[in-house]
């Protein structure tokens, strides 16, 4: 199994003498007239993105203003190549392959842009003052085109995102984002889409922050949407809890059978983490698998990487002395065991899965750079 990734260089080109005095001079001439006095503060840029976007394609961004370089690279079995290299006005939080706006979205902590690679051309199709969370393609039922779901928040600060609010972004009308019922009071701050009970309809999942009428302790729940005839999103399911408390949770498909299950990292009574499913059954969920407990769990991903036709859930496991490996979990009955893991990496590197044209999917490292200012 391959589990590096090369990573590309940009290349440089060296200027003459009197270009770079001339740079020199304009550069001091700017620090005396037009620059503010420096800011104490220090703000750390997000960490860097990388996400398979198509078989045997990844796209990787590195936040390194004032030109933050997004690479979409190629590869087989010995590893990837750059194909396009080029750069963007602000750090790419994310980015969502397979929609009917583009070859690639992408979206920064105020924008989602459309963007050509090939031609280099970026077209901006949903601004905001507030903090974009997470942008997902979905389809809507009765609409022939593949939309984008878009969750922002008023404020981001500690301990959850407050005030969320949905939009929903139509290829045919990408200047006319249309704001989707779920209240903003919840305090969404994680989304993501599936269907859950076998109709053909995609449903869309929301992570809140927030109370019941019978628990007035905040805390994180989980809810799922469904859509109704006005394309608008109506409650199907507004869960209280999971079995424990959670840090994160999405609809995927771990049965490999055309339905989306809850996959979710959840707190064990030890105090490590743990990976569990949930099925869906017409009333909610229940329970059908779950991992050991470890210290801790990162990044986990659901792609079949043994080749058994069987989607296995693919993780950063922190063991109990602090290492971090890339492990692999395959389903056995009720539980999911771990059944092989990759080399340690260091705390700015990061696994992602990518999808094979002739294969079972890859597991390879990147370079984060989550530090770097």
């Amino acid at each position: 199994m391959d589990w590096s990734v090369e990573t590309a260089s940009k290349g440089t080109t060296v200027p003459t003498l009197c270009w770079v005095l001339v740079v020199c001079c304009l550069a001091v001439i700017t620090s005396l007239v037009l620059v503010p006095p420096p800011s104490t503060a220090t703000t750390p840029l997000p960490p860097n993105v990388c996400v398979a976007i198509a078989p045997d394609t990844v796209v990787f961004a590195v936040a390194s203003p004032p030109e933050n370089e997004v690479t979409v690279l190629t590869g087989g079995e010995r590893g990837f190549s750059p194909a396009i290299h080029f750069s963007v006005a602000e750090p790419v939080l994310g980015f969502v392959a397979d929609t009917d706006f583009a070859p690639l979205v992408a979206y920064s902590a105020h924008s989602v842009f459309a963007l050509w690679p090939a031609r280099c051309r970026r077209l901006t199709i949903f601004d905001t003052p507030w903090h974009i969370l997470n942008v997902s393609r979905v389809r809507v039922p009765d609409r022939r085109a593949t939309g984008l779901l878009v969750l922002v928040a008023e404020t981001v600060d500690p301990p959850q995102p407050e005030r969320s609010h949905l939009y929903l972004l139509d290829p045919a009308r990408p200047s006319q984002p249309t704001e989707l019922s779920p209240e903003s009071g919840y305090n969404f701050w994680a989304s993501s889409v599936g269907d859950v009970d076998a109709d053909g309809s995609e449903d869309v999942s929301l992570c809140t922050w927030s109370q019941t009428a019978r628990d007035l302790n905040y805390a994180r729940r989980f809810f799922v949407y469904s859509w109704d005839d006005d394309g608008d999103l109506y409650p199907r399911w507004r869960g209280s809890r999971l079995c424990r408390p959670y840090t994160r949770a999405r609809l995927a498909d771990v049965t490999a059978d055309g339905i989306s299950e809850l996959v979710s990292v959840e707190v064990g009574l030890g105090g490590g983490q743990l990976i569990c499913t949930y099925e869906w059954n017409q009333f909610g969920f229940w329970g059908i698998g779950r991992t050991e407990e470890h210290p801790g769990i990162e990044s986990p991903q659901i792609a079949d990487v043994t080749g058994d036709a069987v989607a296995d859930i693919v993780a950063l496991v922190t063991d109990p002395s602090g290492v971090r490996c890339p492990c692999v979990f395959e389903e056995r009955g009720p539980r999911w065991v771990l059944s092989r893991h990759g080399p340690p990496l260091r705390e700015d590197e990061g696994i992602v899965v990518v999808p094979r044209s002739d294969g079972p999917a890859r597991i390879v490292t990147y370079p984060t750079l989550a530090n770097q200012r």
